[in-house]
């Protein structure tokens, strides 16, 4: 079981250098002040392409899929997947 307080916050897992890596896809709260003003588990995310090689011609740059990620119960490689079928 993971207590909240164990946790690193949304601010530590947004400067972890795995989110600093240039992949061509960026992820982004979709209401930063919201997620780190508050100690709930759930963000939404929106995750997007923007290298241009990456990205199918169907969907335009300013395009993003919105998401909610429960931290506490999500598991990411799970939602990752899911994106990836679909």
């Amino acid at each position: 079981m993971c207590y909240s307080n164990d946790r690193p916050t949304v601010k530590d897992l947004l400067n972890h250098e795995f989110f600093q890596e240039d992949t061509g896809i960026k992820v982004d709260l979709a209401n930063k002040e919201e997620a780190i003003a508050t100690d709930v588990g759930k963000v939404v995310l929106r995750l997007r392409v923007v290298d241009a090689k990456k990205r199918k011609d169907k969907h335009k740059e300013n395009e993003a899929i919105q998401f909610d990620f429960d931290m506490e119960k999500d598991n990411p490689d799970k939602i990752a997947e899911g994106m990836v079928l679909s």
